[in-house]
């Protein structure tokens, strides 16, 4: 093989033109060993046989001189292949292409160790960089599941506030709507109180106006039980008077009857007289008569003015009952108009601090609407924190497991560089 360097000092270009040369002389050979056997000509055969050979031959070498090369290139990159050693030599002691693509060759293996050489140190780098990545991962992993809890509660509480705001809301208003009834009831019930201190003050005049006319009866009574009193006296004296005429009839009826007595004893001459003594003594009878009609009947009249002055006396007595029950009524509906007084005014004071209390409640229903408002766009704020949180926590559990794959990938790539030999310097060094 080594025979064949000198060729290998031209360019395969030019053996190539030489193996074609080489071809067309023995396709010419052999063309003309046909020509010569069919028209026999007398060519010695040896010397075409000669030719062949020597044409063979050299196309043999030329393509010999190709063909060593490249199996020889095909050969160390093989090996290469199967080893990765990077420090095998390629000799190239030709000048032909083939020692070109051997210099190139060198070249690229030279940009390739560099570039194994930097991969070797990348992937060194990205293997720590991928474990700090992913210790950073777990550790964002474990924060942002501890922050998605956290506002997940914290959701959780501005629901619950949300919903206590509203209820609390809702009873404000209700307070308030009470407080709003209470107080015009509150009006009404003073209105009800002034129209019932008026018709006191008038049941109060009308109780003095009646104690007022109870006291001129009362005094009435008395002048009428006095009157009655002078009357029954001087029925007692009239009584008096008549017994005086009865009995005095008694004793003229007495006379009359002893009269006529002597009349009759008299004869004749006291018939007369007789006469007299017993129109006397009728008259007496008479008179008598009258005076105990009179009498009876002045009895009758003065248990009929006794009735009276009993009446009139219990009609007293019922006047002053009825006029100290009128003052007792008068005292009780003056303390009734002072406390009705006092109610009114404190039902006044309730009415006004009812309405400042509704008033109150209304600000504090808005206030709390306000508030109702804002816990609304926090949790709003809080939903959305929750989801970033949990974009955040699934990025990061991406994160981690790229970092995984990275540090994977970095430790593959390590133990794929590490198949390497590389020359450092002058010192062989695998990666």
């Amino acid at each position: 093989m080594k025979s064949l360097r000198f060729l290998r000092k031209v360019s395969i270009r030019v053996r190539m033109c030489l193996f074609l040369a080489t071809m067309l002389a023995l396709e010419c050979a052999v063309g003309f060993m046909h020509y010569n056997a069919v028209k026999s000509f007398d060519v010695p055969m040896m010397l075409l046989v000669l030719c062949v050979l020597v044409t063979l031959i050299g196309g043999l070498a030329v393509t010999a001189s190709i063909t060593a090369p490249i199996n020889e290139f095909r050969a160390f990159m093989k090996k290469l292949k199967e080893t990765l050693d990077f420090t095998l030599e390629y000799d190239v002691w030709s000048d032909d292409e083939m020692a070109e693509v051997g210099k190139v060759t060198y070249q690229f293996l030279d940009h390739v160790q560099e570039l194994i050489g930097f991969i070797s140190k990348s992937s060194a780098e990205v293997e720590g960089l991928s474990k700090t990545v992913l210790s950073m991962a777990n550790k964002d992993d474990s924060v942002a599941g501890r922050l998605l809890d956290e506002i997940t509660e914290l959701s959780k509480m501005m629901e619950r506030f949300a919903s206590d705001m509203s209820s609390l809301n809702a009873g404000v208003q209700e307070v308030a709507s009470g407080n709003q009834i209470a107080a015009t009831r509150t009006m009404d019930i003073a209105k009800e109180i002034a129209d019932a201190s008026k018709s006191a003050e008038e049941g109060l005049a009308v109780i003095g106006q009646m104690s007022e006319r109870i006291n001129r009866a009362a005094e009435e009574s008395l002048q009428s039980i006095a009157t009655v009193n002078e009357l029954a006296q001087k029925i007692e004296d009239i009584n008096q008077l008549l017994e005086n005429i009865s009995r005095i009839a008694t004793r003229t009826n007495m006379l009359a009857l002893n009269a006529g007595i002597e009349a009759a004893r008299a004869g004749a001459g006291g018939k007369g007289f007789a006469v007299v003594a017993e129109e006397i003594r009728k008259l007496a009878y008479e008179s008598s008569d009258v005076a105990s009609n009179v009498s009876r009947q002045m009895g009758d009249m003065s248990l009929k003015l006794q009735s009276v002055i009993n009446s009139v006396r219990a009609g007293s007595s019922t006047s002053a009952d009825a006029n100290q029950r009128a003052k007792a009524t008068m005292e009780t509906i003056s303390a009734i108009l002072e406390n009705l007084k006092k109610v009114s005014s404190a039902a006044n004071d309730l009415s006004a601090v009812s309405e400042e209390q509704a008033a109150s409640s209304e600000e504090i229903s808005a206030t709390l609407q306000s508030i109702s408002t804002e816990v609304e766009r926090i949790k709003g704020f809080v939903i959305e924190a929750e989801k970033a949180m949990s974009q955040l926590a699934d990025s990061a559990s991406d994160l981690s497991d790229r970092a995984r794959n990275m540090e994977e990938l970095a430790l593959s790539l390590k133990n794929l560089v590490g198949r390497f030999k590389l020359w450092q310097g002058d010192k062989l060094q695998n990666v």
